[in-house]
């Protein structure tokens, strides 16, 4: 009985410290199953109600109006921006970091709809366009609605607009019911 008792214990307390050591390590790391041992980014609250903050968002909006009006024109504008304002404010650096991202993500994508723009207007590019959408959209007929919503989300909105007419009516319809209904007016009103 001692013996089966003592297994017992010795089982319960070697299941609870390895318990205790993954929780601690995922916690630590971003995802030690998938074996990603980065170690996990804290995220910041900001509570905007708090008097300090609702002065730095103050500044921030009165520079966003004066500056960054003109500043989606330029990249450089925004660097220079931020090595002005956010040198005052070090709460602000991971916003403004994650704007440039979305900014050259934006131009990037703005570059792509030009080529494309520029390849629309010759006969063989219209037919190149005509079958890639073709392709596509039964590619995407075959996925899963959910999957499709993600990947459209990354094209331009006349991009998009064109492969959701493609694609059938259900799946078009269900793919729209999972996007954001910003999104879907933007892209249903998206014009070439």
């Amino acid at each position: 009985m001692k013996d089966k008792l003592i297994v017992a214990m010795v089982y319960t307390l070697t299941f609870a410290a390895v318990t205790a050591g993954i929780i601690f390590l995922n916690q630590k790391y971003e995802n030690i199953f998938k074996f990603d041992f980065r170690p996990t980014i804290k995220m910041v609250r900001i509570d905007l109600k708090k008097p300090e903050y609702k002065t730095a968002v103050a500044d921030l909006q009165k520079d966003i109006r004066e500056k960054l009006i003109d500043s989606l024109k330029s990249v450089n504008a925004l660097n220079e921006f931020a090595s002005q304002f956010v040198d005052k404010t070090p709460i602000l650096k991971d916003s403004i970091s994650l704007l440039k991202k979305k900014l050259l993500r934006i131009v990037e994508t703005q570059r792509k709809d030009s080529i494309l723009a520029a390849n629309m207007k010759s006969e063989s590019g219209k037919k190149e366009y005509e079958e890639w959408l073709k392709k596509t959209a039964s590619l995407y007929n075959t996925l899963e609605s959910n999957q499709v919503a993600k990947i459209i989300k990354k094209y331009s909105d006349n991009v998009a607009r064109d492969i959701i007419y493609k694609l059938k009516k259900q799946k078009a319809a269900e793919i729209l019911s999972m996007m954001n209904p910003d999104e879907v007016t933007k892209i249903t009103k998206a014009t070439k």
